[in-house]
């Protein structure tokens, strides 16, 4: 499963994990949140997807999709 955890105007795409069949299988249910105590790390922190210039080539091709705009795949 893919997540995408959008800014709240639903402009950009902010973060994005990429949960394994077998995480999801084990769960009722997911809640992501942003602000989260130093202390705690949540069992989904490690699938969080941080390669920052494929975050930037999916916030532009969101933007595209906005703008109904074909996306160009380069």
């Amino acid at each position: 499963m893919i997540l995408y955890c959008m800014s709240k105007d639903g402009l950009f795409v902010e973060r994005v994990y990429i949960i394994p069949k077998k995480e999801i299988d084990i769960r009722k249910h997911i809640t992501i949140t942003k602000n989260l105590s130093k202390n705690y790390f949540p069992w989904f922190n490690k699938y969080r997807f941080t390669d920052k210039e494929e975050i930037k080539k999916i916030n532009r091709i969101w933007k595209e999709i906005l703008e109904g705009r074909p996306f160009q795949n380069s």
